[in-house]
């Protein structure tokens, strides 16, 4: 979490603390040289820069901030909020409503965030309220950067993006000698500017450790300390970029999930590609090389980057992270609430979860003991039924309860070739959820449980569909509103209506019948919005 400073200056001068956590001949041929040259520059890029942008989350975001006047004569109140625009991963930023009417909205002179801002006079009067609010939509994307180093380009060290982001300021010292020395020290003889990044981001996260602190201490802070926040890893691995002629930028957001709390991250530029991701803070609680040249930026709302950001001539804020708000008058007891939800929006056929089992810690049950196993096997995930009469199922590491979907996954049993049954549970939720399966002696069903009763929706039905023994079989189910269509290796099986359970997590099953052990291997698992 990160502190947020708010002001109030006037004849009750206070400093308070909230914590919250973008024609002739001669002119055709001057155009025809033209549209050459651009062409050529756009072969050039193609080359070196990978679509790297992947996985579009689209969100409806509600962002409010209310003064409370509890007992203070409130002569002028301003308030800033910031305005969001589009960035290389955030796009299509659509702005459906402000409220009141700001004053201005502008740019800041440095970064160009975009900066909403109020002034009242007299508002809000004792025992009364002013709230401030934007609704906006944007689609955020994932960043996966493939980067050759050799094919990074030369800096234009002339350039004002160059000058801006390899500069020494507050809370980035790019200049404090211990942090020159220490840059000098972990980059060596290295002058590539990506392998430079990635032995200072290794750096900055065995030098860190997580721990809460007051407001943003910044770069020099967090080298002399060895602690701080998500905001003070970022400026450290900015400052000592900078130091050696890497431009570098912090990146201030929050995760586009309501109640989860803000974030700084930072990314760095390089001639040839662009501005490139590393979260160094959250990468202490995962895999590292998941969050350098790449991020999980379709989870992520950005507010602002950089930092110091200039408001006014008179007002500059630390980072602009939730709000900004200053008042002039009598001293007395004052308010500031801010709220910010977020809604995601989908689309058919919007790919909302997937898993191919390459990844041992991707978050699938992992547990064993004398009547179960749930393992990553070989690449694919691994659910084998020891005890007779059993079953056994686990849930896909999904953030929310899914309603309208489209669910598929390859799987095929290794053992227990024509007794046993396996498939997908879906609308899960407490002890009610439907299941379909298949069996290895080629028969479908579809049940629902509801109170610890077991409802046949579908009997045990054959199909020529369905491959037999170890062969690999491909099912999908289909639910959307009460219709659930269910489909076999491409074909469709059978639909039936139910409204019994509206939403509920996903997930893999296998039911033992008899002695023989039931092993299955699942994988390939996508789920995408019906809507």
């Amino acid at each position: 979490m990160l502190t947020y400073k708010s002001q109030r200056k006037g004849e009750g001068n206070i400093s308070k603390e909230f914590s919250v956590r973008r024609f002739g001949l001669r002119w055709q041929v001057t155009l025809f040289l033209i549209n050459l040259f651009l062409l050529c520059l756009f072969i050039q890029a193609t080359g070196t820069q990978p679509n790297y942008l992947t996985n579009p989350n689209t969100y409806r975001a509600t962002y409010s901030v209310t003064i409370t006047n509890i007992s203070a004569r409130m002569d002028t109140l301003e308030i800033w909020i910031p305005r969001p625009v589009e960035w290389d991963s955030q796009k299509d930023v659509t702005i459906e409503e402000v409220t009141p009417s700001p004053t201005r909205a502008y740019s800041d002179p440095v970064h160009q965030n975009g900066i909403y801002y109020w002034k009242f006079q007299n508002k809000p009067k004792k025992g009364a309220s002013m709230t401030v609010q934007e609704q906006f939509t944007f689609t955020a994307y994932d960043i996966i950067y493939d980067i050759d180093p050799g094919s990074v380009g030369q800096y234009d060290t002339g350039s004002q993006l160059y000058q801006t982001y390899t500069r020494s300021e507050e809370l980035i010292e790019a200049n404090d000698p211990a942090i020159r020395a220490k840059a000098r020290e972990i980059v060596g003889d290295e002058t590539n500017p990506y392998k430079k990044a990635r032995l200072i981001y290794d750096w900055v996260l065995n030098h860190m450790r997580y721990q809460l602190i007051e407001g943003l201490g910044g770069a020099r802070f967090a080298l002399e300390r060895g602690y701080g926040e998500c905001g003070d890893y970022a400026a450290l691995f900015c400052a000592l970029l900078r130091a050696v002629g890497v431009p570098a930028r912090p990146v201030v957001g929050y995760w586009a999930e309501s109640g989860q709390p803000t974030h700084v991250w930072a990314e760095f530029y390089l001639p040839g590609y662009g501005w490139v991701p590393a979260d160094p803070s959250i990468s202490d609680e995962g895999d590292p090389n998941s969050y350098f040249a790449r991020l999980d930026a379709s989870n992520r709302l950005i507010f602002s980057k950089g930092f110091s950001i200039r408001l006014s001539s008179d007002h500059t804020t630390d980072l602009f992270q939730t709000f900004y708000w200053w008042w002039q008058g009598s001293a007395g007891k004052t308010r500031a609430d801010f709220n910010l939800t977020l809604e995601p929006i989908r689309t058919a056929g919007q790919l909302l979860f997937q898993d191919d089992f390459s990844d041992p810690d991707s978050g699938w049950l992992l547990d064993a003991n004398e009547d179960r196993e749930f393992a990553y096997e070989d690449g694919e995930y691994s659910i084998l039924a020891k005890m007779p009469d059993s079953w056994w199922w686990a849930a896909a590491p999904t953030d929310e309860p899914l309603s309208d979907f489209t669910v598929e996954v390859d799987l095929r049993q290794l053992s227990g070739l024509g007794q046993h049954n396996y498939g997908i549970v879906f609308r899960a939720q407490g002890d009610g959820f439907y299941r379909f399966g298949i069996s290895g002696a080629g028969e479908y069903a579809l049940f629902k449980v509801q109170s610890d009763r077991w409802i046949k929706l579908i009997d045990w039905t054959e199909s020529e569909a369905i491959r037999t023994g170890s062969s690999l079989n491909h099912l999908k189910v289909v639910a959307k509103g009460s219709k659930i269509s269910l489909y076999a290796n491409g074909e469709l099986l059978a639909s039936i209506n139910d409204h019994s359970f509206a939403q509920g997590a996903i997930g893999l099953y296998v039911e033992k019948r008899g002695t023989m052990d039931a092993q299955v291997r699942f994988d390939n698992i996508k789920v995408y919005y019906a809507g």
